[in-house]
């Protein structure tokens, strides 16, 4: 596997080899280690077991960003802003529309051909 794909992981499903390297590069650039942090630290979010703890976790994690990163992060914090209480209803019925979209790629892809 290409090493690139490190950055993609959750920390929690890193392999020590993984995470020997990921060290070595936050070591050599920590402004990258801050980076693979706060990805990390938004996936968390998703780990919460109610909407009130999510929303608060996700509050916390924008109050964290470093300003360095903050236009970085932008989009997502306006995404996020923009369909508040559209994403964080996932948390009250833990469902999604990944189904239709896929459904819908499909579509696409059917028309091209």
């Amino acid at each position: 596997m290409d090493d690139r794909f490190i950055l993609l992981k959750r920390h929690k499903d890193l392999t020590e080899m993984d995470k020997i390297t990921l060290d070595l590069w936050t070591k050599n650039h920590p402004s990258l280690g801050v980076a693979y942090e706060i990805k990390d630290s938004y996936f968390d979010i998703w780990d919460s077991d109610s909407r009130q703890k999510a929303f608060l976790k996700y509050h916390d994690w924008k109050a964290k960003i470093p300003k360095e990163l903050q236009n970085a992060i932008d989009p997502l914090t306006k995404a996020m802003k923009n369909w508040e209480d559209e994403i964080f209803a996932y948390f009250d019925h833990r469902i999604t529309n990944a189904y239709t979209e896929s459904l819908n790629s499909l579509v696409r892809v059917m028309n091209r051909l």
